[in-house]
């Protein structure tokens, strides 16, 4: 593992760090837990472009502008931002109830007006966007407009505390415009893979948290069709198995293999 960069120990202060500890392997950027010496707890990022930084900078400055919530920004310099560590713990072993409050923390996300984030850098295709024009070269309509999509939905990016409550989604380096159903859609692909035998249940839950509104709206009656629902998710697992592959990643691509036949017949 790369030794953490210079720059995240004059940000944070040499002095002050007491043990580091290397994240995220087999991750194109990389990451450090910090613990101080007085025990402040540090989470170092260093991104491998620039586009991605002022991304995610972006992103998280706007969100915690509106209240939603974020990881905290200790500060910044080069490609590196150093984040306080909420000590939240990710859904990699997950509940029906957390999975329902991720999915309403997206929903949230989705419903953040479009203009307050007119400065966003990112340019690049992203899942979301990528799943659906697989899905509409197959016969999805795409009626439910474009909104702030995260770009990559998955348990290891949403963190709880230690009584399983909903603190903040990290990881918003591919944050930008794009289809709120395929965003869904992609989560449903990826929570429901860790749990595959629970496919039914976990989607259930994360779907019930989304749409958990008394507001019946486009996405919800989009989202009832079934064939639409199949239309978005066989459209998500092609893209996250494309990334597998790219990656060379033949644990994941096993993964998905593996749970593909439950979540397709769960989503039906």
């Amino acid at each position: 593992m790369t030794a953490m960069p210079q720059i995240a120990k004059d940000l944070i202060g040499a002095h002050r760090i007491a043990d580091v500890f290397p994240m995220r392997k087999d991750y194109r950027n990389r990451v450090w837990r910090v613990v101080g010496g007085n025990q402040d707890r540090y989470i170092v990022k260093r991104f491998d472009n620039r586009i991605v930084f002022e991304n995610e900078l972006i992103a998280v400055h706007t969100l915690n502008r509106l209240g939603l919530p974020c990881p905290e920004i200790h500060s910044t310099g080069g490609l590196t931002v150093v984040y306080l560590d909420s000590g939240g713990r990710d859904l990699r072993h997950f509940g029906a109830s957390a999975v329902r409050q991720a999915g309403f923390a997206l929903r949230r996300l989705h419903d953040v007006p479009g203009e307050v984030f007119e400065e966003t850098a990112l340019q690049i295709p992203t899942q979301p966007n990528q799943a659906r024009i697989i899905a509409e070269r197959n016969g999805y309509p795409h009626r439910t407009g474009t909104v702030w999509c995260h770009g990559d939905f998955h348990p290891g990016n949403i963190l709880f505390d230690g009584n399983g409550q909903f603190l903040h989604m990290i990881d918003f380096e591919d944050f930008a415009p794009g289809d709120p159903l395929a965003d869904l859609a992609i989560g449903c692909v990826e929570f429901a893979s860790h749990r595959p035998n629970e496919a039914s249940r976990i989607i259930g839950a994360l779907c019930g948290g989304y749409f958990d509104t008394a507001e019946r709206d486009a996405r919800f009656e989009e989202w009832q069709d079934p064939e639409i629902r199949l239309l978005l998710v066989e459209a998500a697992f092609q893209i996250v198995e494309s990334w597998a592959r790219a990656n060379r990643r033949q644990d994941l691509i096993t993964w998905y293999a593996g749970s593909k036949p439950a979540i397709l017949k769960a989503i039906a």
